[in-house]
């Protein structure tokens, strides 16, 4: 395989790459609220309101509440929301 051969299939691969990405970002939807299992919607609960006890959450042992802090600094990050975060 010569030099140019090599730069093309780069070039080619790093497109399909760039593509595949753009569209899976344009069609992803997060899933419907059925789909949750009741874990899941307190995470998402604690991450839109940390601290706050709602009718979703329940008093968490000392270590669940870093996994929704984390998904809604993710959230806030890029815009998205807590619930793009996980």
């Amino acid at each position: 395989m010569n030099r140019n051969t090599f730069t093309v299939a780069v070039i080619a691969v790093a497109l399909a790459a760039l593509v595949s990405a753009a569209l899976i970002r344009t069609y992803a939807q997060p899933p419907p609220p059925h789909y949750f299992a009741f874990d899941q919607r307190a995470y998402i609960s604690m991450a839109d309101a940390p601290l706050v006890n709602t009718r979703d959450t329940y008093l968490p042992a000392s270590w669940r509440i870093l996994p929704p802090l984390i998904a809604r600094v993710i959230g806030q990050i890029t815009g998205l929301g807590s619930e793009r975060g996980f």
